[in-house]
């Protein structure tokens, strides 16, 4: 198994905390591509979470509040619709309060766990991979 260690994130210039907050938002950016790319891809009987459903839908929420995602019609798309699509694709079921369940992942509080973005970034510095959210969906 591999290690890395991971700087803890209280950066002490504006500049440090400038630098954090755009790679904050490219790494949005990329999770938004990477998911439209996921809903896109065509079904399989094999595609499934690697992760919790909790990750899954703190990923939907990320995405839903970028609005890049649209539809046929070229309206964005609803959190409920894309909640549904992929959890559809990724033979997971979808939780009852998938909304709340998203806000909770995004808080975390009292977990030892950062949050979705946070581990998406950390991988995104460390590794140079095409496509990052294929880590977390088995083929």
């Amino acid at each position: 198994m591999n290690y890395n260690y991971r700087t803890p994130l209280n950066p002490a210039s504006s500049e440090q905390q400038l630098m954090i907050k755009q790679q904050r938002r490219m790494a949005r950016t990329k999770l938004a591509q990477d998911f439209c790319q996921l809903l896109n891809s065509p079904n399989s009987p094999n595609l499934h979470w690697n992760s919790t459903i909790s990750d899954l839908m703190e990923v939907v929420l990320l995405v839903f509040q970028e609005g890049n995602i649209v539809n046929k019609t070229g309206c964005p798309c609803s959190f409920r619709d894309m909640a549904t699509e992929i959890c559809n694709k990724l033979h997971v079921k979808q939780p009852r309060y998938a909304r709340r369940c998203a806000n909770q992942a995004t808080q975390r509080k009292g977990v030892r766990q950062c949050s979705f973005l946070d581990r998406y970034l950390f991988t995104m510095t460390n590794n140079n991979g095409d496509s990052l959210l294929n880590q977390y969906v088995g083929r």
